[in-house]
């Protein structure tokens, strides 16, 4: 059976994208595209992998983070952070701030910035995909 991701993107070009990209090298994928359908398809799917943009439509990906982290049934699922949030007005010590100020949740296993090295994030799906109970390689 394929590994699971489920993508979680508010924009559809970069969803497509993902989606193609994961598929194409054999990845079972779900997409949701906004809070709502995040939570609903991790709930639902149970995916070895999410991966998460920051900014969502209706609620921040930074909300839906700390749900899925502090949800019993949710919260070892591995996420990778995919976003374009950072940038000279809110820079990585912002990311930082609000990771560290989430001592009592896990943190990523991966954070990526758009855009996006196909090789990159494949290379960071394929250490993820398995490694769920191990410490996450995150660093800022």
């Amino acid at each position: 059976m394929n590994n699971r991701i489920l993508v979680i993107e508010d924009n559809s070009d970069m969803r497509e994208f993902l989606k193609t990209l994961l598929e194409d090298n054999d990845y079972t994928v779900y997409v949701a595209k906004d809070y709502e359908e995040g939570l609903r398809l991790a709930a639902q799917e149970k995916p070895d992998l999410i991966t998460l943009d920051l900014l969502l439509p209706d609620h921040t990906g930074f909300k839906l983070y700390r749900v899925l982290r502090t949800d019993r049934d949710l919260k070892d699922l591995p996420i990778i952070i995919i976003t374009g949030v950072v940038t000279p007005d809110y820079p990585r010590i912002h990311l930082r701030k609000f990771f560290d100020e989430e001592r009592a949740v896990r943190k990523p296993e991966e954070f990526l910035e758009k855009p996006i090295d196909e090789e990159e994030l494949l290379a960071a799906v394929n250490r993820c995909v398995g490694y769920r109970r191990y410490s996450p390689s995150f660093s800022y």
